[in-house]
């Protein structure tokens, strides 16, 4: 199954920063079968996973594979480019 998030959040001044998010669910099955025929798009799912979880801090399901980069990843402030909101660990 696959799912899009969007956040558009209203901040007056601000228009355009937001997230878009679209990620698959997929079984065990279904991933042994991407990762098989399409090991590059596999690949690059799981490096997406592993960002997710170590730098932003997001805990993510096995079924759960991202399918973009920014999944997850927001600038609160679109010209601001030091700066990402980050969950916090604990």
């Amino acid at each position: 199954m696959l799912l899009q998030m969007d956040i558009l959040p209203g901040i007056p001044g601000y228009g355009g920063a937001n997230a878009e998010d679209g990620v698959a669910l997929c079984d065990q099955a279904l991933r042994e079968e991407l990762q098989r025929d399409y090991p590059e798009t596999f690949r690059r799912m799981q490096a997406r996973r592993r960002y997710m979880q170590q730098v932003l801090g997001i805990r993510l399901k096995e079924e759960v594979l991202p399918m973009s980069d920014l999944c997850g990843y927001l600038r609160p402030y679109l010209l601001d480019r030091d700066r990402a909101l980050q969950k916090a660990r604990g």
